[in-house]
């Protein structure tokens, strides 16, 4: 027997294998989610003053609809300070529309100037901490482009009354505007992450929709490690559990994300969020590299290896064929759970994801093509643009701005 046919025999099956154990994690990231969205909140008084930080650049889909429920949030006493790189930025008249009708005890603008040595984003939050904080116990990050739930703030707080929790974060699932293949793919593509993410200790921060007490950060010097980052949440993620804190995810905490991509938007977020992963966390990086590496190999050649053997005769054809069908099968699997998971935890939603889900079902060998494409894309270069901005990412969290034409 051909030894290379005899690699991929013992490869596939150690992956099937190895499959079944993962499908068992995935189960429970299930049954958690669930369990957790099903759960009636804790009868405790842990509602401590929030200052909501909300970065903003140009005008997002849906972007008042998106600010006004971030300001009729189901809690009790915290203050939103919206931000912007230059006065000039399109959602500033929004901005300032809202705060005349909400107030300034709900709600304050800044703005924050040019960053020199950090990301334009991380640079708005820094200074809108500085500038606009009541120096609540608690700070929050919520995006601008996310449709946040009435009771988000609510549930993104509560777990922190553990004193042992350094961060809490939500995720986003993208709803699609327009049901183009790229913006289908790209849908794919974050659920991926957003089916990972469990009651365990591999959870990362996700900068949309993610909190943590204000003696945390201070204590861990964020505020440092942000002044020269390109990232806001793996380098806070990576600091809380170098301190020995957890990074809760909170199923909760899901958020819509409206929007449409062409093809070369895709490859431009996709790669510039791999890029930042490679660089930020590369071992992250190096499990997206490996997962994506093993299903295009165990599939894609055990098609072509079935065929071969099946147009041969060969003997090996009954030890090679259930390996690509058996994989392929549980993508299918997982398809589905992410397709509940998604209905479940964003109800109003559902019926705008429902018709994007098939593809995160059936189409996995297509799209684990474009992310290999997309990793591949990232392994090079260490320069992104981002809104308009220039940067190249250095080691040890240094960012240098190459150019800056437009605020981000």
């Amino acid at each position: 027997m051909n030894i290379f046919i005899i690699i991929y025999i013992l490869f596939g099956w150690a992956m099937v294998v190895l499959s079944f154990i993962i499908m068992f994690q995935a189960f429970a990231n299930v049954h958690f989610l669930r369990k957790r969205i099903g759960q009636v909140r804790p009868s405790h008084d842990f509602a401590p003053p929030v200052d909501v930080i909300c970065p903003c650049c140009g005008l997002d889909p849906r972007l008042d609809d998106n600010l006004r429920r971030l300001l009729v949030q189901d809690y009790p006493d915290y203050k939103v300070i919206f931000t912007v790189a230059d006065s000039a930025d399109p959602a500033v008249a929004i901005i300032r529309q809202l705060i005349d009708e909400f107030g300034p005890d709900r709600a304050c603008l800044v703005v924050a100037g040019k960053a020199s040595t950090c990301a334009q984003k991380v640079h708005n939050q820094l200074t809108a901490i500085r500038q606009g904080s009541r120096n609540a116990p608690v700070l929050a990050f919520i995006d601008s482009d996310i449709h946040p739930e009435p009771t988000l703030l609510r549930h993104l707080v509560d777990p922190l009354v553990r004193p042992n929790v350094g961060v809490v974060t939500g995720y986003r699932w993208y709803v699609p505007t327009r049901y183009n293949l790229a913006t289908m793919t790209l849908m794919y593509l974050n659920g991926i992450p957003a089916g990972a993410m469990g009651p365990h200790k591999m959870n990362h921060a996700w900068g949309g929709t993610m909190a943590t007490r204000r003696e945390h950060f201070d204590r861990l010097g964020i505020a440092e490690i942000w002044s020269g980052a390109i990232t806001d949440d793996l380098t806070l993620s990576t600091a809380a559990r170098r301190a020995g804190l957890r990074v809760v995810f909170e199923p909760k905490c899901f958020s819509a994300s409206c929007d449409s991509f062409t093809w070369p938007q895709l490859f431009e977020f996709a790669r510039r969020q791999l890029v930042i992963t490679r660089v930020c966390a590369p071992r992250l990086w190096l499990m997206v590299l490996g997962a994506s590496l093993q299903y295009a190999l165990v599939v894609w050649v055990g098609l072509f290896l079935s065929i071969w053997a099946w147009h041969t005769g060969h003997p090996a054809l009954h030890l090679i064929w259930p390996i690509p069908v058996i994989i392929y099968g549980w993508a299918v699997v997982k398809g589905f759970l992410r397709r509940s998971n998604s209905c479940l935890a964003l109800p109003e939603h559902a019926a705008a994801i429902d018709p994007a889900t098939w593809l995160d079902i059936f189409g996995s060998p297509l799209t684990n093509l474009v992310m290999l494409i997309c990793i591949f894309a990232s392994s090079f270069k260490r320069v992104i643009t981002w809104r308009g901005i220039t940067y190249r990412l250095h080691r040890r969290g240094k960012t240098e701005i190459l150019s800056n034409s437009q605020c981000a």
